[in-house]
């Protein structure tokens, strides 16, 4: 599937400029609505129609539903909504600056029961800080789920916050607006939860990806070390780096290190290269795959250096 060559679709991990400038990406300066987790995009594109004077951008993890979901934009000709593939916490959080998102929504979202996924769950404290940070004031979030012991969570790290005031917490509500399975579920007889907050109070937050793209300069490259990291896992703190393989281009002295990286629990996988310069060696991101400029991924490229050098 190639989702690049749909105009709507936002390569994210290629924009310099983070928070993104989304008044640029727009061309105008109307306000924003950002739907995490938008399944075929039925909702969005829904909402974009019902809200021509504003912005919609959409976050998505599944890669056929970003397809369909650009597809369906084209037919309708939506020109105020944008999509990405990538996990809406994350990109929530470094992709909009403070106070400039008039809403976020949340339709039936996982619920991760299980006590060993609990790190997955929109619940936590983190994702309620960045809706605090990245809501303006009086701007609301909105979360439509089947699992009440999931909103009731989802409240309590609201007011962890001190931020929000709850606008209603409602059983099967009536919106205007329904999804596939929310009408399917209704006309089964379960119970669907609504509950919409606003911000009445600013959050500080402190964002990851920042700074420059990382690089390390080296005058030799040991190549017996080189190939031995191979395998190897790193942590310092909440970073965590694993080296899965070693490439080398057997013409030139080129090497490619196959490396996954994490923050907490937002993951990438991407190339380091290794190439040879006048004056020495270049440890660098590889341009094929752009991850996000993470603590880890940082540490990865300058670690790998260290290992390396003579």
């Amino acid at each position: 599937m190639n989702v690049s060559k749909y105009k709507r679709y936002l390569h994210l991990q290629s924009f310099e400029k983070i928070p993104i400038p989304w008044d640029e990406i727009f061309g105008n300066h109307r306000k924003i609505t950002v739907e995490i987790g938008f399944g075929s995009g039925e909702y969005l594109c829904a909402l974009a129609q019902m809200f021509p004077d504003k912005n919609f951008v959409g976050f998505e993890t599944s890669l056929t539903s970003v397809e369909k979901t650009l597809r369906r934009l084209e037919e309708l000709a939506l020109s105020n909504v944008r999509v990405a593939r990538a996990d809406g916490r994350f990109v929530l959080r470094e992709l909009f600056d403070d106070n400039s998102v008039e809403r976020v929504v949340v339709n039936f979202p996982c619920p991760w029961p299980k006590k060993r996924h609990s790190k997955r769950r929109l619940t936590r404290e983190d994702f309620a800080e960045t809706l605090a940070a990245v809501l303006e004031q009086e701007g609301v979030f909105e979360l439509a789920t089947d699992v009440e012991w999931f909103a009731r969570e989802m409240i309590d790290a609201l007011n962890e916050t001190l931020s929000f005031s709850l606008i209603e917490f409602t059983v099967n509500p009536d919106r205007p607006l329904k999804t596939r399975y929310e009408r399917k579920w209704l006309a089964q007889g379960r119970e669907i939860y609504l509950l919409r907050a606003k911000k009445i109070r600013n959050f500080a937050i402190e964002r990851t990806v920042t700074g420059e793209l990382p690089h390390a300069k080296l005058k030799r490259v040991n190549t017996d070390k080189l190939f031995k990291i191979k395998g190897q896992i790193w942590q310092e703190d909440e970073k965590v780096v694993v080296i899965k393989d070693v490439y080398q281009n057997l013409d030139l002295d080129n090497w490619l290190v196959l490396t996954y990286s994490s923050d907490g629990d937002f993951q990438q996988h991407y190339y380091i290269l290794i190439t040879r310069k006048d004056d020495g060696f270049l440890v660098k991101l590889d341009s094929t795959t752009v991850p996000f400029r993470t603590p880890a991924v940082k540490w990865s490229v300058y670690r790998i250096a260290e290992e390396i050098s003579v």
